[in-house]
């Protein structure tokens, strides 16, 4: 086997639920299990991969062998290591990851936007309680106007629809730009910033929010999501007001336009795809990659498959929760094509 050897300059960081992280290229941070830091002590001074199993007291076929050479592969295909990353497992890893994460979407970096970073962090004096009371006041505000909301009896025009969508596409750069302004406000960097294609087809946006991490507090983590619904909130409101002081046709026209903020804010905030939603969850409960671990673990629960280091050993508390949590994306699935087939019956007539 080949001399391993940690890179020098990385730096275990404590983050969320006191957590250990390494910054990997691309700035964004791979989680650590406790067991994981003695393995890296002994990488930092280099060892062979033989002696490396050898100091475990653990064989290369064995499944805690095993667990051992995953561990190694991460690091190598994350560049920790003094070894180039292994190409073809790359591709297959991200591939793993795509089809558990849902992470089907195009991203289209926008250069020189990490400025935004800095409004956030002119409000850095602003107490975080004010900050969610607001959000609280938005949701109820939101709550009353769009309680009587209903479609319209004609569908959306040509002409409704081509001024409904600039205002949308306004609303999301707001919205995104919201996250920035939140990283800035708690001190974090903004890395990346830019334009997204969610499915490959849907026009969006995306700010890289992965330092949040390293944020102690999760009501913190958790703010940094909420930061774009907020703009949702407000809008929702805005148009919400408009539409109550408007004549026809104009009542029509805001209408469809709250209806389709209020299908953007559904799927925004489902808990199972790369969301505000989602990232809120794992925010309030403590729990990261909780979608990609549930799913593992579940998928290793039915095929008898020895799970991944990083599920051995999870408690019946947590396991139970990841079971709990694939029953509600099951739900929210379900409520989501039902609304789905609705919609489409109500526009055919």
């Amino acid at each position: 086997m080949p001399f391993l050897q940690l890179k020098t300059g990385i730096e275990i960081i404590v983050g969320a639920e006191g957590r250990l992280y390494i910054e990997v290229p691309g700035e964004t941070y791979l989680s650590l299990s406790k067991p994981s830091i003695g393995l890296l002590e002994i990488l930092k001074d280099g060892v062979s991969g033989q002696e490396l199993f050898n100091r475990f007291g653990v064989l290369e076929v064995s499944s805690e062998g095993k667990r051992l050479a995953d561990l190694l592969e991460i690091l190598q295909d994350y560049s920790l290591l003094n070894l180039s990353p292994n190409d073809e497992r790359l591709r297959r890893r991200q591939k793993v990851h795509t089809t558990l994460g849902l992470d089907f979407f195009k991203r289209i970096p926008i250069r020189n936007a990490h400025f935004l970073a800095r409004f956030g962090q002119s409000a850095s004096d602003v107490p975080r309680v004010y900050l969610w009371v607001c959000i609280c006041v938005l949701a109820v505000a939101t709550f009353f106007a769009c309680a009587n909301v209903s479609p319209p009896a004609a569908p959306p025009q040509v002409q409704q629809l081509l001024v409904i969508a600039p205002l949308l596409l306004l609303q999301l750069a707001i919205h995104e730009a919201f996250h920035a302004f939140a990283m800035g406000y708690f001190g974090l960097p903004v890395t990346d910033v830019g334009i997204g294609l969610m499915f490959y087809v849907i026009p969006t946006g995306y700010v890289d929010r992965s330092a949040a991490v390293l944020l102690p507090s999760r009501a913190d983590r958790a703010l940094v999501s909420a930061a774009g619904p907020a703009v949702d909130l407000v809008a929702l409101t805005v148009v919400g007001a408009t539409r109550e002081f408007s004549n026809e046709p104009w009542v029509a026209l805001w209408t469809w336009l709250q209806i389709f903020q209020l299908g953007a804010l559904a799927v925004n905030l489902n808990p199972l795809s790369r969301s505000d939603g989602y990232y809120m969850l794992e925010a309030l409960t403590g729990h990261t990659n909780l979608r990609t671990h549930a799913l593992r673990l579940i998928f290793h629960d039915i095929t008898r498959i020895p799970p991944p280091n990083y599920l051995v050993g999870v408690s019946k508390q947590r396991h139970f929760a990841y079971y709990l949590y694939v029953v509600s994306i099951l739900l929210y699935a379900a409520f989501s094509f039902t609304l789905v087939i609705t919609a489409v019956l109500y526009a055919s007539g």
